[in-house]
């Protein structure tokens, strides 16, 4: 790597920066055509994927994988509703069995 001492760096930018005004004078950008963006945006990225519930699915295997998924969070949800009535049901039971009678054990 060159050493340079600070001025020259110096010396280095302002030359740096007269080149870059009279190149922004010289030349000015041009927008490219929509027909060709849109060219260039499907040979660099790709045609659009198909998407499910705003999820892009690039093949059947992760459609296989994501309706696993939300079966298996169907079941879950269905079981945690079931246990809890369940579960309020038994206590409700044993609550109303014993509630207001006092019984003697002998």
């Amino acid at each position: 790597m060159k050493f340079r001492l600070p001025w020259i760096k110096k010396n280095e930018y302002a030359e740096l920066e007269a080149m870059e005004t009279v190149l922004n004078s010289v030349f000015s950008p041009v927008l490219p055509s929509k027909k060709f963006t849109n060219k260039l945006r499907s040979e660099l990225v790709g045609k659009p994927k198909r998407k499910f519930f705003g999820l892009e699915i690039p093949n059947a295997k992760m459609g296989w994988m994501l309706a696993g998924g939300i079966f298996g969070m169907v079941i879950l949800v269905v079981n945690a509703i079931l246990s809890i009535l369940r579960f309020t049901k038994l206590v409700g039971k044993y609550g109303k069995k014993n509630k207001g009678h006092i019984q003697a054990t002998v």
